[in-house]
């Protein structure tokens, strides 16, 4: 009998059927190993196949998606147009910025952490850093010592945090940009030869990126306006009203690179760009800065609520100089939209636009500057300068009518000359309506523009308001022969006194340098426009203005007593409306001023507002506000350089030399050695504003 034990031993433990054939160990190996392999030829043929079909039927696709891989896009260098003053000077321009900043963890490599736990410089000290880059012409963000303080943080900041491995480290810090002036060259010299001393390049890649950049600083910029935030459109004034003109389009561009980022072959240009037009106006940026110096003396000293003026060329039409006080200054914009979304209203937007240049965007009733208008009418129909008028007293009624017309006092000269010299309200309206018909009242003052656009070139002009004659009943009939009953623009009374000033001709106010498309139309006769320069000459030298003689330099102060040079020009004021009980206010005023000299062939011609004077001092008399501004900005414009206000002259022209006259020395009546000028008593017209 065979034991189990046995068994086991003789069949180490298989069964035996087992035990009795042998079993074959690398059977199920070897089907395993067929499949990877089967798997793997299988992968590879469709990895040839795929290749295949790539090269044969998607080569082109292929070779652009390696071009695109290895090709990096920028923009152009395409700039906006410079605005450009009547000389060439650039008043807003784009300006490239360099901006470096500093990487403080490339930078910690180079320090070390002292005993006391301080920063310890191995070659370079952060102080010694920025001493050499401010000898580059880098100018920086803060002053040098904070900024260091503030590096020097940094630096500890990211020791600190590789020492314990916690926190995270401060890879970037805004330094400064490039001064204007200064070479881009110098600054890659000194930010090689930095990092050579500290053997790393701790710079990440100068930025430089394109500014609006304006010379001239605040200068004129109730008229440039400025950018929107990002520098793609205008946002307000000329930046604005001309921004399809300067605007700029961008090219892009391409460059091929190996993988290495090393370039290869020249740069494509994929979208063209263009660069912007540059805009040359009619400013001239000396007389600016004098006029805003002079609005901002008058605007303190008559506690106006605003002072605008304006310079033109009245032969041309061109626009030398405009203010606005206080006005619009850059950046205000975008803080009153934002005080507007806080507060949920158009507050903030309605203040921005007031104060904004105001000659062409405000409508008012002019008073007695529409005087001279009404006298040119008079002109043409034949009317003499010396017909007595029945001018009885200061308070007055026509034809027995309730209507009381005032005048300050008795019209010294009882003709429609003397009204106009001595601004008489009942004069004029015994003129306009005792020798003269409704129709040619109305007809003068459409004739010279009121109601209709100047034309110029600023976004929100104004049409004004002159009612069609079917309106006119005797009440507005009285009120125009002295400027109420209409409404209109300072630029408007400009232009119609461009007319008088050159000749008759109705010229368009332009601020861009250019010739005149078609010829200008003639609106008054010679002969007409010289009898009212000569009274417009008279209303200076014996009228309501006679008192800006005290407000122009010495020397010119002479020339004008001696008769050697002088000056036209008309006072208005005019009382405000209550809006709250429509009748006119009893301490609101407008004062206004329209002047030109030299008196024949003039060369400048300034209208001048004032909004709401003081009334203290009897300030809201135009003789006492509006009209010595005016005086002083003719003045400052005689002495502007290359001017020559002898230019016609009045003796033997090879005999009289040019002289050259002093500037203004304030908005004070104060002569150049400080003394206080007497003032002439004042017994014009001008003295009491215009009433009901």
């Amino acid at each position: 009998m065979i034991r189990r034990d046995q068994i086991d031993e003789e069949t180490q433990g298989f069964p035996g059927s087992m035990a009795a054939e042998p079993r074959d160990e690398m059977k199920h190996p070897n089907r395993l190993s067929n499949i990877t392999f089967g798997i793997i030829l299988t992968g590879l043929f469709l990895v040839l196949v795929k290749s295949a079909w790539m090269q044969l039927f998607q080569r082109d696709y292929w070779r652009g998606v390696q071009v695109e891989a290895q090709s990096r896009v920028s923009h152009g260098e395409e700039k906006r147009g410079r605005i450009l003053d009547r000389f060439g000077q650039p008043m807003a321009m784009d300006r490239e910025i360099h901006r470096l900043a500093i990487d403080p963890d490339h930078l910690s490599r180079c320090f070390e952490l002292n005993d006391q736990n301080q920063i310890q410089p191995k070659k370079l000290a952060v102080d010694e850093i920025l001493e050499k880059l401010a000898a580059a012409g880098l100018q920086f963000g803060s002053d040098r010592q904070s900024l260091s303080e503030k590096i020097s943080a940094d630096i500890q900041h990211n020791l600190e945090v590789r020492r314990d491995s916690e926190g995270k480290r401060k890879r970037y810090r805004r330094v400064g940009i490039l001064a204007p002036g200064a070479k881009r060259e110098d600054l890659d010299q000194i930010l090689s030869e930095i990092s050579r001393e500290l053997d790393k390049w701790v710079f990440p890649k100068v930025e430089t990126e394109l500014v609006r950049f304006y010379p001239f600083g605040p200068i004129g910029s109730i008229l440039i306006g400025e950018m929107v935030r990002g520098g793609s459109e205008g946002l307000w004034g000329m930046e604005s009203h001309f921004n399809s003109y300067l605007r700029k389009v961008k090219s892009l561009v391409k460059e091929q690179t190996a993988p290495g980022g090393k370039q290869n072959g020249r740069d494509r240009e994929v979208i063209p760009g263009q660069q912007g037009e540059d805009l040359q106006t009619t400013i001239d940026m000396t007389l600016q800065a004098e006029l805003e110096h002079l609005c901002f003396e008058n605007y303190q000293r008559a506690s106006a609520r605003s002072v605008s003026a304006m310079v033109v060329d009245p032969f041309t039409g061109e626009t030398l100089a405009m203010a606005t006080v206080p006005g619009l200054q850059r950046g205000q914009m975008t803080e009153f939209a934002n005080q507007d979304l806080v507060n949920g209203n158009r507050e903030g937007m309605e203040t921005a636009y007031g104060l904004m240049a105001r000659h062409h965007r405000v409508s008012l009733e002019p008073g007695s500057v529409v005087k001279p208008l009404i006298l040119a009418r008079a002109l043409e129909l034949g009317i003499p300068l010396d017909l007595p008028l029945d001018v009885r007293s200061k308070n007055q009624r026509l034809d027995g009518r309730r209507r009381l017309f005032r005048d300050s006092s008795l019209l010294k000269e009882k003709t429609p000359e003397g009204a106009v010299v001595f601004s008489s309200n009942i004069g004029m309206v015994l003129l306009g309506v005792k020798h003269m018909k409704k129709s040619d009242v109305e007809s003068i003052l459409r004739r010279f523009g009121f109601g209709s656009k100047t034309g110029i070139e600023l976004p929100g002009e104004e049409f004004g308001q002159l009612k069609p004659l079917s309106r006119w009943n005797r009440f507005s009939w009285e009120s125009a022969c002295y400027g109420y009953e209409m409404m209109v623009t300072p630029v408007q009374v400009l232009r119609a006194y461009m007319a008088i000033a050159n000749g008759g001709y109705l010229l368009e106010p332009t601020l861009i340098r250019k010739s005149q498309d078609s010829p200008a139309p003639i609106i008054l006769s010679e002969k007409v426009a010289g009898e009212c320069r000569r009274v417009l000459g008279r209303a200076v030298s014996d009228g309501t203005g006679r008192h800006i003689v005290h407000h122009v330099s010495p020397e010119m102060r002479e020339l004008i007593r001696e008769g050697k040079l002088q000056m036209a020009g008309k006072t208005g004021t005019t009382k405000l409306m209550d809006p709250e009980t429509g009748l006119y206010s009893e301490d609101k005023y407008n004062s206004s001023f329209v002047g030109f000299a030299p008196v024949d062939n003039a060369r400048f011609l300034t209208v001048v507002l004032v909004e709401e004077p003081t009334p203290e001092n009897n300030m809201y008399y135009a003789s006492k506000s509006a009209a010595p501004l005016g005086a002083q900005i003719l003045s400052a414009a005689m002495n502007l350089p290359g001017f020559d206000p002898f230019s016609v002259a009045y003796d033997d022209p090879r005999e009289s030399e040019p002289l050259i006259l002093a500037t203004h020395e304030s908005a004070d009546n104060l002569s150049s050695s400080g003394s206080q000028v007497e003032p002439a008593r004042d017994s014009g017209q001008e003295g009491e504003p215009d009433r009901w």
